[in-house]
């Protein structure tokens, strides 16, 4: 039974759970085009570099479309800091950025008239995320910024439109999620390496301070590697070759000397908590495994933090921060609790909202130190929303995390779970709900669930090969 329905005789190839493997003329030619890329890096001369290697990478992904949604993931933390506002920048443009959009173009011009995915699963999603774009358009009309309101409008669609691809070009092969999650902790972890140990000052930093990266956030790049971390740790639960775990597995530990060299407390916080609730709702009934796997993490954390001391990317003051997450001092005194009960006085006077896009109008009006934003993503869509936009939001994630819980596959229910905890918990000290941090995990979330219907109701061709991978979780045999 097909997972979709051809519109046309002629229609590309669609073996659900074919590898996305390159034929080896397109190996070639994109090995060359690096390396020639890389030549022009070192003399300086940094844009044709990156235009050329542009030129393949279109070509490759006008080929083998799914290729780019798996660049996307990969590329993220190397997008950060190659950021076009730092002295690291390699162009005037987000690399991510164009990629993102092309990738969108590529699939609507090219498949979507030729196949129509079945997205049964997480149709209810998309309809949220659909009348979530529409209402927050409707809130320009008043916003105190309406530029700023259409380009937020504008980020909103298109990271949705990349889930909704996402979902279309890998949610139906078990094969190329797990490449998917391969492909993300090794370009996530190649970054951290480089970072780490080859980034420069401008990266680096002095060792006792956090890592520095001039026109992105280190917070945000936090967020990302944890993020990374967890995916990673689900691809070792899940694959299948020997080798790639092995090289997973050291990403993932440069990916843990990274996070505490950026000293970002909600990272450090957050993974434990992500880690620990995806492993007790997905594998409960096994004691012996939720056990080993609490055991391993903690065992992760220490050798990753002696790594990094005994090679000396990682202070002493960088962990006493850490430290700090501990205190409950640290949070009676956030300045965020302030930031929030201004931003109720604000809503409280406004109930409409300041219109998307005009938060930082809203709380220069109210004089308090928030840089722009309540530093929470469901109180700054409220109160620049209003309740319809709030309750949207607040549906959408309630509802996907919900659907999490009735996973039959324990594997995908622990990623799934752990992402979805992991990206909350994020989203409850910042505003991200229209850049990338935000939206990758949730598309991860959302994979989750439709891989675990194809496979739940054997709909992939390797059905016994992949139900022996992604074992049934006994506990949750609701309706997938």
């Amino acid at each position: 039974m097909s997972n979709y329905v051809i519109r046309d005789e002629v229609a590309l190839e669609t073996n659900q759970d074919a590898p996305l493997v390159l034929s080896p003329p397109e190996i070639i030619l994109g090995i060359c085009s690096v390396l020639f890329g890389g030549m022009l890096f070192s003399v300086g001369l940094k844009l044709p570099g990156l235009t050329l290697i542009g030129i393949v990478a279109t070509l490759l992904i006008v080929m083998r479309p799914e290729w780019g949604v798996v660049a996307v993931f990969s590329i993220q933390t190397w997008d950060q800091i190659f950021n076009p506002a730092g002295e690291t920048g390699l162009a005037f443009i987000s690399l991510g950025r164009v990629l993102m959009c092309f990738v969108i173009f590529v699939y609507f011009i090219r498949i979507f008239p030729r196949e129509r995915f079945q997205l049964e699963r997480v149709r209810s999603n998309l309809w949220v995320c659909f009348f979530l774009i529409l209402w927050s358009g409707v809130t320009i009309l008043w916003s105190f910024d309406p530029h700023a309101g259409f380009i937020s409008v504008l980020k909103l669609s298109i990271q949705i439109a990349f889930v909704y691809v996402a979902l279309a070009m890998i949610g139906h092969s078990e094969a190329r999620f797990r490449q998917l999650l391969f492909w993300t902790i090794i370009g996530v972890g190649t970054a951290c390496i480089f970072a780490l140990f080859f980034g420069g000052d401008v990266i680096r930093g002095e060792i006792d301070q956090r890592l520095k990266l001039q026109g992105v956030g280190v917070n945000s790049f936090a967020i990302n590697i944890g993020f990374a971390i967890i995916v990673g740790i689900g691809y070792l639960i899940d694959g299948k070759k020997r080798f790639a775990k092995i090289l997973a597995i050291v990403c993932i530990l440069f990916c843990i000397l990274t996070c505490f060299r950026t000293g970002t407390r909600s990272v450090f916080i957050g993974l434990p908590f992500a880690l620990f609730f995806g492993v007790v709702f997905a594998y409960r009934q096994k004691l012996s495994r939720l056990i080993l796997a609490l055991t391993v993490i903690g065992l992760l954390g220490l050798i990753g933090y002696e790594l990094g001391a005994s090679i000396g990317v990682v202070g002493t003051r960088t962990w006493d921060r850490l430290l700090t997450s501990t205190d409950s001092n640290t949070y009676m005194k956030d300045e965020r609790l302030n930031i929030w009960s201004n931003g109720f006085y604000y809503f409280k006077n406004h109930p409409f909202g300041s219109g998307i896009g005009g938060e930082e109008y809203a709380f220069d009006q109210i004089a308090t130190v928030a840089n722009g934003e309540a530093h929470n993503t469901y109180l700054s869509m409220l109160f620049e929303t209003s309740v319809p936009g709030f309750l949207l939001l607040v549906g959408f994630v309630g509802m996907t995390g919900k659907q999490l819980l009735s996973c039959r596959c324990a594997n995908l229910q622990f990623l799934g779970i752990s992402v979805w905890v992991y990206v909350f918990l994020q989203s409850m000290k910042g505003t991200i709900l229209d850049v990338r941090i935000f939206w990758l995990p949730i598309a991860v979330t959302l994979l989750c669930l439709e891989v675990d219907r194809h496979v739940s109701k054997g709909l992939s061709k390797q059905n016994t090969q992949d139900m022996e991978a992604y074992p049934v979780n006994k506990i949750s045999r609701r309706s997938a």
